[in-house]
Order: structure tokens, then sequence, then C-alpha cells
């Protein structure tokens, strides 16, 4: 990494909440990998898109609990992926009560 981001890095995690122009730096540096990865397991670019926001969401409430400042970018990878997992059962779930109510006569 670059010296500059890392020293930026170092001081998002001396804090308990980065500043907003910290938080987009680090949204900046990994929002292609993130996409990625989500859009791997949603295989739908608009689920991706909300995976993507509530990764970033959980990773901004909880930034002050990653103790090694070089794994950001799996840290990050395993909240998407999750998250993914989780709008999927949400949409499966959200699908077979619709289905339940429709009778076919």
């Amino acid at each position: 990494m670059e010296e500059g981001v890392n020293r930026m890095l170092k001081k998002i995690f001396k804090k308990s909440e980065p500043t907003h122009e910290e938080f987009r730096l680090v949204y900046d540096m990994f929002y292609s990998r993130v996409y990625r990865d989500v859009y791997f397991i949603t295989k739908d670019s608009h689920l991706a898109q909300d995976a993507l926001q509530e990764t970033f969401v959980k990773a901004y409430k909880h930034m002050h609990r990653l103790e090694d400042r070089e794994r950001m970018g799996a840290w990050l990878s395993t909240i998407a992926t999750r998250t993914a997992i989780d709008v999927l059962r949400k949409r499966k779930g959200a699908r077979e009560v619709l289905t339940e109510d429709i009778t076919i006569q």
C-alpha cells in the first residue's frame, strides 16, 4: 500500500469512529473488490448494490474492532460475503411468502 494511505489507515484505527472523509478513502479503495465479491454471490446487479451498501454500513459501525489494518480487504470481503448471503436469504423468504398466498384455480 502507498505510504500516505498507510498513515491514513493508522489514523482511522486510533479512533472509535472514522470521519466521513477517512471512511470515504476506505470506500474508494475497496469498492471494486467488495462489489465483485457480492456480485459473484448474488448474480444480480441490484442485489449486489444492496449488499454492497449494507457491507459498508456494517464496516463503518464496526471499524474500531478491526485489529490488523493490513487485513482490511479480507475483513471487508468476509462482511460482504455474509451480507450477500443474507440478502439472498431475505429475498428467497419474501418470494416464498408471496407464492404461498397465491392460489391457482
